[in-house]
């Protein structure tokens, strides 16, 4: 799984290849989610578990998304906010889920932004993402490079409605550079 397979480079010091693979397995995550919202629905379990790692034959790692069990219709009308029993893991999940009870007031498109942030956080630095519990704000500020840092702290926005769309995220200067 992701975690696995950028853990293993982190800890052989491939750096280089860390940072080349990262951004590939970004922006193939970061398409596989646009596509879910495009057909107005989310996976529901994001995590680096749930992204599998694929070597072609080249070398090169492709992300693929698995474990859809959660998967579920986002409602996309005029009131884009749905109450959900939030399934995802505790570590990936979005503050507005957090503190809230059983039931969560999410836009689940958002809330599954904040979900592909936290997860690719946790495989690039091996820690999840740290979050001060009074302001909901994420400390992203051991990502390297700083095109990626500030595509990070975008979608680790505390405010879900400040949080760039997957399709917005992939048009970032991190991806074009």
């Amino acid at each position: 799984d992701l975690d696995v397979y950028l853990g293993e480079l982190r800890s052989k010091g491939q750096h280089d290849l860390l940072a080349r693979h990262t951004r590939q397995l970004l922006e193939e995550g970061r398409q596989g989610v646009r596509g879910r919202h495009e057909a107005v629905d989310v996976h529901g379990s994001l995590k680096p578990g749930n992204i599998m790692v694929v070597l072609s034959s080249d070398g090169t790692a492709h992300a693929k998304l698995i474990d859809f069990g959660w998967t579920r219709e986002a409602t996309v009308d005029a009131n884009p906010f749905v109450l959900v029993r939030y399934p995802g893991t505790a570590k990936y999940a979005p503050p507005e889920t957090r503190d809230q009870g059983i039931l969560y007031r999410v836009r689940p498109q958002m809330a599954e932004i904040w979900t592909v942030a936290a997860s690719f956080y946790y495989a690039i630095i091996g820690e999840p993402v740290p979050v001060d519990h009074a302001t909901h704000q994420a400390d992203v500020g051991r990502v390297e490079p700083d095109t990626l840092r500030a595509l990070f702290a975008r979608m680790l926005h505390e405010d879900p409605e400040k949080r760039p769309t997957a399709a917005d995220a992939l048009n970032n200067v991190y991806f074009t550079q």
